[in-house]
């Protein structure tokens, strides 16, 4: 799928969820990184794309869009092992710059309580040092409590308001991507 077709489907779902949040009071399910909604693949789309075509060169938010989507994928898909897993991921490779990049960036964009439930399982912040350590393992309740917001309706909405915020901040760089 090409990009302008990705961004006219994406205005479709808009469209519809305010629809179904008009007729219904509320959304039934909100497009995550595990779901389609609406038959969507959008999401899915969207993250091959901006990894595929950033391969070399990744901005910021395509790093935060990345792995937001990752990590809610993992947390939808495989629970508490799942959000392990991602975290050990930067633990084994030794960096968790990413992870920091990725809450700075959070915050700065408005997302503070994705921040915390994203940063919360993996790392302690020493601003002197910019260290990240691992939690012990008798912290690993704080992976439950992400794993718990992330699937919540407060959850998937803010994560998927992340996505399309991401998306739509950044259409004319895509849109110029394909050219």
């Amino acid at each position: 799928m090409i990009v302008v077709e990705m961004y006219q489907e994406l205005e479709e779902v808009i469209q519809k969820l305010k629809e179904e949040k008009r007729e219904k009071g509320k959304v039934k399910e909100w497009p995550s990184a595990y779901s389609m909604v609406f038959g969507s693949e959008l999401l899915p789309d969207f993250h091959e794309y901006v990894v595929r075509y950033y391969s070399k060169n990744m901005p910021i938010w395509g790093e935060a869009f990345q792995q937001i989507y990752i990590w809610q994928f993992v947390a939808l898909y495989k629970g508490k092992q799942g959000l392990i897993d991602y975290y050990e991921m930067f633990k084994e490779n030794n960096s968790c710059n990413i992870i920091v990049a990725v809450s700075k960036y959070l915050k700065e964009s408005g997302y503070c309580k994705i921040c915390k439930y994203y940063v919360a399982p993996i790392v302690v912040y020493n601003q002197e040092k910019l260290k990240c350590v691992e939690y012990p393992h008798e912290m690993y309740n704080i992976l439950q409590k992400t794993r718990d917001w992330i699937v919540t309706e407060e959850g998937q909405k803010m994560v998927w308001n992340f996505y399309v915020d991401v998306l739509m901040k950044n259409k004319s760089a895509l849109l110029k991507s394909k050219k």
